[in-house]
């Protein structure tokens, strides 16, 4: 599997928490994290996208 093709994975399965996420601050930082890495991924802008899975969805994940 590609690269891009993963990060489609992690993105689908992002858009699956922020369904379910009940609390609307959370789920408005879920949005702001997919935006920030979809964006990221139009420019190819792999520090932005690593950045954003590690400093801010990791936390929020975690």
């Amino acid at each position: 599997m590609a690269a891009s093709e993963q990060l489609v994975a992690v993105i689908d399965a992002l858009r699956k928490v922020i369904m379910l996420e009940q609390d609307p601050a959370r789920r408005a930082r879920f949005v702001a994290v997919a935006e920030t890495i979809t964006s990221a991924q139009q420019r190819a802008d792999v520090i932005a996208i690593a950045d954003s899975l590690e400093y801010e969805l990791a936390p929020l994940l975690g």
